[in-house]
């Protein structure tokens, strides 16, 4: 299987789901950091429960990545990293 196979969205989503919030380690669905309707990418999505997911959508992105401290650019690259692990 090539890498360029396995590059559909859905997948990608799908892998987000099976991980845990970045914040606190429950279930989580994909919050997608710009709308795909602005430009955005299913591969710029991460994990975050229902309640960080709505948080995030209440004080917006910049707030959200300050108030918990994160480097969002690190924790995308490691997502990506994991997904297209099984690929190399």
């Amino acid at each position: 299987m090539e890498i360029g196979d396995c590059t559909d969205g859905d997948d990608y989503l799908d892998f987000i789901r099976r991980n845990p919030c970045i914040i606190c380690g429950r279930k989580s669905e994909p919050h997608h950091l710009e709308t795909k309707d602005a430009g955005g990418s299913d591969f710029l999505a991460v994990p975050l429960c229902r309640e960080h997911h709505t948080e995030i959508g209440n004080i917006g992105t910049m707030t959200f990545i300050q108030r918990h401290c994160l480097n969002i650019e690190a924790i995308i690259f490691e997502l990506l990293k994991d997904y297209y692990s099984v690929f190399i």
